[in-house]
């Protein structure tokens, strides 16, 4: 065991550095690979020890090569999760909103449904009830015409198609005052 006897061998080094560690694995590669025939430890020191320094600059170098690699491609993961976060959100806002027109629409068709039915002679009932149509009827239609203004503002309709035109442009005004980014609606000012 030549490697022991030249490391106890030296007085002045009792903690081995990383170039020793380094040097006493290659030797015992190169023993254990039949490359050295002679099993002199400071042969191969003196013939590596120029080489160790260039190895373990180059795997320096590609560490922090491979480091600023991952970091870019974390940061290109956080951009693509906020768009996927932002495509989800606008996803569950659509469906809430579907969710909440099919709701409206559903209690309006019970209530038609219901006034149906109804006994014509109960005059105040009748009257309640059809009361009760028009509130629904004009929650329907509230419902929609926001739907319609939150599509626009997310730039669902190709140019050409002007929501102030199909509304007409008192309604769109006043419902587009009504949800005026002050208040929170739609979060971005126009």
């Amino acid at each position: 065991m030549p490697l022991l006897k030249d490391l106890k061998q030296d007085p002045g080094d009792l903690k081995p550095s990383w170039n020793n560690t380094i040097l006493v694995l290659v030797d015992w590669l190169m023993c254990a690979c039949r490359l050295k025939k002679d099993q002199e430890f400071a042969r191969t020191a003196s013939t590596f020890f120029p080489v160790v320094p260039i190895c373990m600059g180059l795997c320096s170098a590609y560490s922090v090569r491979h480091f600023f690699f991952a970091r870019a491609q974390q940061v290109k993961h956080e951009q693509l999760r906020r768009h996927v976060s932002s495509n989800t959100e606008f996803v569950r806002a659509n469906e809430e909103m579907w969710e909440g027109m099919r709701q409206l629409v559903d209690a309006l068709w019970d209530k038609v449904e219901y006034f149906k039915g109804l006994n014509k002679e109960r005059k105040e009932r009748v009257c309640e009830t059809l009361n009760a149509i028009g509130r629904k009827t004009f929650n329907m239609v509230m419902s929609v015409d926001i739907y319609l203004l939150w599509m626009e503002r997310h730039q669902i309709f190709p140019p050409n198609v002007t929501m102030s035109v199909m509304m007409g442009q008192e309604k769109y005004q006043a419902i587009h005052d009504t949800l005026n980014p002050k208040r929170g609606w739609f979060g971005r000012s126009s």
